[in-house]
């Protein structure tokens, strides 16, 4: 958490999680997991797939983008999805500095 708020970062969390990193025999099955999980506005975790190490990921995420767009559902960023609840990233963060400072 100090590290996190020293760096001006902010936490968040995910609804959508599939364990993509334990099963790396069957992509397809964790894009299905990970559909049948989210629904419009949902945050959904996939670890950043590495040339050599996670390389299943990348077929995730493609099978996980086109299940999404076959929904009608497109990807925004944190930052958009904030926006159009009409909260700014500067207002989280100010709460966020707040809490760490009555921690310290």
């Amino acid at each position: 958490q100090t590290a996190v708020c020293r760096q001006g970062l902010l936490h968040a969390l995910g609804d959508a999680y599939a364990d993509d990193w334990a099963v790396a025999n069957d992509p397809e099955f964790v894009a299905r997991i990970l559909l049948q999980q989210c629904s419009e506005g949902s945050v959904l975790i996939v670890h950043m797939p590495e040339k050599g190490f996670r390389e299943h990921c990348l077929v995730v995420l493609t099978k996980l983008l086109e299940g999404l767009t076959a929904r009608g559902l497109r990807c925004l960023t944190l930052s958009e999805m904030a926006e159009r609840c009409g909260v700014t990233f500067r207002e989280a963060e100010t709460e966020a500095t707040q809490v760490y400072a009555k921690m310290s």
